[in-house]
């Protein structure tokens, strides 16, 4: 349904728990492609040995230019850019599919709503402390209060995990490497979609993921 692109950089405990996740508690059969930055904390080695299809430079290239290259390798219709940092929960996909079937256009940018330490009290995510990193994450804690996680939809998504579709990726150009290694180039991204007549951009309130954040 999706090819799920993620970027890592040295990350490897987390990309394992972001990849489990996606196997486990996905609905769909995705795509999963991964840009391996580095890789001498042996993520590049894991990514082999999963046979996960991926990219890799040997010094860390940064966010846009990673995300690039492994979207040359998207097969699916729909590209979703995934943080290496993030535990996508049960039905996180069914909810993207399902508004996607509301949709009559294929110019769009949805995004999944992410659970997380405080956050200043951000707007756009649903503030719930599960763990600060792989070692201390509260998996089951988190799996069992899901059901009492709710947020509506909101409107402006730009942040990961966000679809678009691959036409479109294409058309706008991806991200722009002018924002190596990647600070704001998730707003000059739905920038670009705009300027392309874009105008849907929605957060789906119960497609959620929990994120690290910044790890």
């Amino acid at each position: 349904m999706f090819s799920i692109i993620i970027p890592t950089w040295n990350n490897l405990a987390l990309l394992q728990l972001c990849v489990r996740s996606l196997r486990e508690n996905s609905a769909f059969d995705h795509q999963i492609i991964i840009h391996v930055n580095d890789g001498s904390d042996g993520s590049l080695a894991w990514v082999r040995e999963q046979g996960i299809t991926h990219t890799a430079s040997p010094n860390n290239i940064g966010i846009c230019l990673a995300v690039n290259e492994a979207a040359m390798y998207a097969t699916q219709d729909y590209i979703l850019y995934l943080n290496d940092d993030m535990y996508c929960c049960p039905g996180w996909d069914t909810a993207l599919v399902n508004k996607l079937k509301q949709l009559d256009t294929d110019l769009f940018m949805l995004s999944g709503t992410m659970i997380q330490p405080g956050d200043g009290h951000n707007p756009c995510v649903i503030e719930r402390q599960y763990g600060t990193d792989a070692n201390n994450f509260d998996e089951a804690k988190l799996l069992a209060e899901l059901p009492d996680l709710h947020k509506s939809d909101w409107i402006g998504a730009t942040w990961p995990p966000t679809l678009v579709s691959k036409r479109w990726w294409f058309k706008v150009g991806g991200y722009s490497s002018e924002f190596s290694p990647g600070m704001s180039s998730d707003n000059d991204f739905s920038m670009k979609l705009w300027d392309a007549g874009c105008r849907i951009f929605l957060g789906v309130g119960d497609s959620l993921v929990y994120h690290f954040q910044r790890k």
